[in-house]
């Protein structure tokens, strides 16, 4: 009999494996604006992080969301509410599964960076493909 924790690993690995081979069968382009789009949500987990880990300000997190809907906004065919969802996912991806959480030196840096430079050239690239989108 195994274990509740084995189980529970087996059962997500089988998931993911499904999950991969699912995608590997199906052929993927990601155009220059869901490169932009996926490049801009990193900033905001960093961001979102700094602010649960290390207890940085909620408000540079939903700021910077707030910022990217808003660019985002100006493709019609862009469901906005479905993004929203999507950021989120990538937070949830991303965050340590555990709710032990410490803020690490790392981290501190890497949210450092994210405000100084890496989150407004995020968006400006987004924002840059936005305006090329036909």
């Amino acid at each position: 009999m195994l274990s509740k924790k084995m189980a529970k690993m087996l059962t997500r690995t089988g998931v993911t494996l499904t999950m991969l081979i699912g995608l590997l069968s199906t052929p993927v382009v990601a155009g220059p604006l869901d490169t932009a789009y996926a490049n801009a949500m990193v900033p905001y987990v960093v961001l979102k992080r700094g602010s649960i880990e290390c207890g940085k300000p909620a408000g540079e997190h939903i700021s910077y969301k707030t910022r990217l809907l808003g660019i985002l906004g100006r493709v019609p065919s862009i469901d906005l509410i479905t993004a929203d969802r999507e950021i989120e996912r990538a937070f949830e991806r991303e965050a340590p599964r555990t709710s032990y959480t410490e803020c690490s030196d790392t981290l501190l840096q890497r949210y450092q960076n994210t405000l100084a430079s890496d989150a407004e050239r995020a968006l400006q690239y987004l924002a840059e493909q936005v305006r090329a989108y036909p």
